[in-house]
């Protein structure tokens, strides 16, 4: 599984198409983390980003960055006819200290 988030939507739609050509088995991402996104804004970013690839696609939550959403999120790609989305990674609250 290839990681391809990036700040800038452009390199991550790039990098999902260079992981998808170099034979990469399944893609995965969190949404952008340097701005602050609603659930439907990061259902666009992850559904634009299935769309751009025929290989699966985990949808990666990471609390303990400024972007959060409910795991439902992944419910309403899978109803939104992205069938390439295969899972959902969820790190728990509080998992990662900073120093």
């Amino acid at each position: 599984i290839v990681h391809v988030a990036r700040l800038d939507f452009s390199e991550a739609l790039a990098l999902a198409r260079h992981a998808e050509k170099i034979g990469a088995d399944a893609i995965s991402a969190i949404p952008p983390i340097f701005y602050t996104y609603d659930e439907e804004e990061i259902c666009s970013y992850y559904k634009m980003l299935a769309e751009s690839v025929s290989i699966p696609l985990v949808i990666y939550n990471n609390p303990n960055a400024k972007v959060t959403f409910n795991e439902s999120l992944f419910d309403l790609e899978k109803d939104d006819g992205m069938t390439n989305i295969i899972g959902y990674n969820r790190e728990e609250q509080g998992a990662v200290e900073n120093d």
